[in-house]
């Protein structure tokens, strides 16, 4: 909460939505889990008592529909299709392509694959042109989901991501004329 009110007192808000969006591109791959998931239960405050679920159903849905990592969500062609319709979306919905809200959306779920990738589990990054599950690491080096590993795997890409964050926060602020 506090990062974020950090980010809201001095970015401009369509910095603030690129955080957004890239949130909601690292959440997306996770429709496809029958689980309970962070983005089922993304909120938006109408009120102090009444919130929106705006992804509660089509987590549902998708989840009845799709093994969790052996689906289109959790492979290459999947950050292709879902990029390429959110791209559409943005385009009819604003009347010009914003891309950096795409790049924003890309590299979210992007990133959300290179973790699954890490793991134990692996994920099929070719599906449906290859049901095949691939591991970005030798097995003995991967990640146990679930597990204080994964935590502090983690808590490093957020430190990593926050170190990040704090650089162009002291860029913006400096001017030092590097294009966001």
């Amino acid at each position: 909460g506090m990062t974020v009110s950090l980010v809201i007192g001095v970015f401009e808000p369509y910095k603030i939505l690129n955080l957004g969006f890239a949130f909601i591109g690292a959440l997306f791959a996770d429709l496809d889990t029958q689980h309970e998931t962070k983005i089922k239960h993304l909120a938006i405050s109408i009120t102090k008592r009444f919130k929106i679920k705006p992804f509660y159903i089509p987590a549902f849905i998708v989840g009845r529909l799709f093994k969790h990592r052996a689906s289109i969500f959790h492979s290459i062609f999947g950050v292709l299709l879902f990029g390429g319709i959110f791209s559409g979306v943005l385009y009819l919905t604003k009347g010009i392509f914003y891309n950096q809200y795409l790049f924003a959306f890309v590299i979210g779920y992007a990133s959300h694959l290179l973790a699954d990738g890490i793991t134990r589990s692996g994920l099929k990054m070719f599906y449906p042109f290859s049901h095949k599950k691939i591991r970005l690491l030798p097995k003995f080096l991967c990640i146990r989901t679930n597990t204080f590993a994964e935590i502090l795997v983690e808590m490093l890409f957020y430190l990593i991501f926050m170190a990040g964050f704090l650089f162009f926060l002291i860029a913006g602020r400096l001017d030092l004329n590097i294009a966001f």
